[in-house]
């Protein structure tokens, strides 16, 4: 296992995201929840190490939500939670009146995608309820509980949010840093590594390197 801090982890699943495809404004968002996760006490690392291996083999156009009236569907095989959040979270407003439901269908990752649903309650003052199959989180004073069913969950079929009552919902992180495993790990800084530009003969004159000249 691997021990990391909060900024370590939001900076690592920031390129990683923007490694696998994603726009530099969506990858922020990822990495957003994913230190939310973390600091909840989550395995966030290992989930989006999943989410990314998955996106791999896929057109992003087929992931992202298609939505009508109070359903988001997809395209392709699985909706990507991480589209799918922010979404929700620019149309947090659908959901913002008790009782109002949502469905979201192939949902990947359901765990990420409760993190966006988190931060839209917090934003709201607003308890909201998380169900798929056997699991029932919610997401109330200002944390995520009942939620630790959602890790193991790859992708499921249905996934409601409903929006409960009105409630204080002040952030109460618990944690500090999180851990991975050494090949989530090793997945995440492969898709980080598609970030960094490759050396050429004209940036190591420019600095990167001793160039043609020794100094010492």
């Amino acid at each position: 296992m691997v021990d990391y801090s909060i900024g370590e982890i939001e900076s690592l699943i920031l390129k990683a995201c923007r490694g696998a495809g994603m726009s530099w404004g969506l990858a922020e968002e990822g990495a957003r929840s994913a230190a939310y996760l973390s600091m909840l006490g989550f395995p966030a690392m290992d989930v989006f190490a999943r989410l990314l291996a998955r996106l791999a083999d896929v057109e992003h156009a087929t992931v992202k939500p298609v939505v009508f009236e109070n359903h988001c569907s997809t395209q392709g095989d699985f909706l990507c939670p991480v589209y799918a959040g922010a979404w929700l979270l620019d149309s947090i407003d659908l959901i913002a009146s008790p009782e109002q439901t949502f469905d979201f269908n192939k949902v990947a990752e359901p765990l990420i995608f409760s993190s966006f649903v988190l931060r839209g309650a917090i934003s709201q003052n607003l308890s909201i309820s998380i169900t798929t199959g056997d699991s029932h989180a919610r997401c109330d004073d200002g944390r995520l509980k009942d939620a630790f069913d959602l890790i193991d969950l790859e992708v499921v079929d249905n996934l409601r949010v409903t929006a409960n009552s009105k409630s204080e919902m002040q952030w109460n992180p618990e944690h500090q840093r999180g851990t991975c495993t050494d090949e989530s790990l090793a997945s995440l800084l492969g898709f980080a590594h598609h970030t960094y530009v490759p050396a050429t003969e004209a940036s190591r004159l420019a600095g990167a390197g001793a160039g043609l000249t020794d100094n010492d």
